[in-house]
């Protein structure tokens, strides 16, 4: 929802749906796409911190070890709520494998729209 969240608590917006499989907790009135019979229709917005190949792993340990206690802080803890944001952390062969599967979904998509690079 990001920067659509204060539109709506405003009511300068009126949500139909969220695009994620589950409501979100910061709007539990507003249903998915799933539930209004828009099958497979999930997308959502998602953050990763990345290094330069070759970073030694006792610095990558520590940036997700700062990173992670910095988003479960109270102050962007509640910032993130605000907007209806989730914060899932995750290993980084779980980050790598997700990442794998956005570019195969996305890819896909592209293909289907026949979008060409010019």
């Amino acid at each position: 929802l990001g920067s659509s969240a204060q539109h709506i608590r405003n009511n300068r917006i009126v949500p139909l749906a969220v695009a994620s499989d589950k409501r979100v907790p910061a709007f539990p009135n507003v249903p998915t796409a799933k539930e209004l019979g828009v099958p497979n229709y999930e997308v959502s917005t998602w953050y990763g911190l990345w290094a330069p190949k070759g970073t030694p792993q006792d610095a990558i340990n520590r940036m997700r070890e700062e990173a992670t206690k910095a988003i479960q802080g109270e102050e962007l803890k509640r910032i993130w709520d605000a907007a209806g944001a989730d914060f899932s952390p995750n290993t980084q062969a779980d980050f790598a494998k997700f990442i794998a599967e956005e570019i195969k979904r996305w890819a896909a998509v592209v293909k289907a729209s026949g979008a060409k690079l010019d």
